[in-house]
């Protein structure tokens, strides 16, 4: 394998890691810039150019999803981008808003070296990343899908991990009310389900996505008890 010459950043606040991934570049001959933080990536970004970029979903400041978002904006599908899931536990619908705002990987966590090295190689030294472009069932990002204030209610819990029935609780509707208004959530964000449309109000800024994120921390140190 010829050596790489290549910068990678990597954006994670759990030093254990982050440091494991510093391993695993050095290996493969790429140079690492570390930072902590969601604003110290865009920082870094202005001192020199990158070649792979890998944020951790659950940063402080600026979450690993607003990250995104800010670099497809500023460099399209250029940059090759990596999520980091969050240590909690890979959560699917994690993985599947990263994919969907754009980034071209999704590391779970405890990280799986082999893959990841593989990946890394892919991302950073080998073929060329993959592009992402919205397919035609997802809303322009500028075009942000009008709903009612029910229907933000519903899509918030939603995003929280509420059930259909739970949420028919919480909003003292009946169950068919509620399907109701999913499916027209469904219909206006153009997604196909109930993942999809989270992950395009994630993007979309109709969610709180860190709030999201904590919710699910939350549930999965509930279930743990």
């Amino acid at each position: 394998m010829a050596p790489a010459t290549g910068w990678v950043l990597v954006a994670d606040h759990e030093s254990e890691s982050r440091q494991t991934i510093e391993r695993l570049l050095s290996w493969l001959s790429l140079s690492v810039w570390s930072v902590e933080t969601g604003g110290a990536v865009l920082a870094a970004l202005a001192a020199r150019a990158f070649d792979l970029i890998v944020v951790a979903v659950d940063l402080p400041e600026l979450t690993g999803f607003e990250v995104l978002q800010s670099l497809r904006e500023r460099f399209g599908t250029e940059l090759a981008v990596a999520i980091l899931g969050a240590s909690r536990g890979g959560v699917p619908r994690d993985e599947v808003a990263a994919l969907l705002l754009g980034a071209d990987d999704f590391f779970a966590k405890p990280l799986a070296v082999d893959r990841v090295v593989a990946r890394v190689r892919r991302l950073a030294i080998g073929a060329e990343p993959r592009l992402w472009a919205p397919t035609e069932a997802a809303p322009e990002l500028s075009a942000r899908p009008q709903l009612t204030p029910r229907e933000r209610e519903v899509l918030t819990l939603l995003s929280l991990g509420v059930r259909r029935t739970e949420i028919a609780d919480r909003l003292c509707i009946t169950g068919k009310t509620a399907a109701t208004h999913i499916e027209r959530i469904l219909a206006k964000l153009g997604a196909h389900s109930q993942a999809q449309a989270i992950a395009f109000a994630l993007r979309d800024g109709l969610v709180d996505a860190q709030r999201s994120i904590d919710s699910d921390s939350t549930a999965a140190f509930s279930s743990t008890r």
